[in-house]
């Protein structure tokens, strides 16, 4: 595989995404269910909520 896999650099992204493809043996395995077979965990995401930045007075 010569393209970029996650699964060696960011590890987090097996807890946020659940189903990514896992490389085994030089190849990704393909999902056995219908369609990717990834899903978000919603659990997770929701313990940490979006927490919108006001702006500065500056304006940045």
């Amino acid at each position: 595989i010569q393209e970029y896999h996650a699964e060696f650099y960011e590890p987090h992204y097996f807890e946020v995404i659940e189903g990514l493809p896992r490389q085994k043996e030089g190849y990704v395995e393909l999902p056995s269910g219908p369609g990717l077979g990834i899903r978000l965990n919603e659990e997770l995401m929701n313990s940490h909520p979006y927490l919108p930045l006001g702006v500065s007075e500056r304006g940045i």
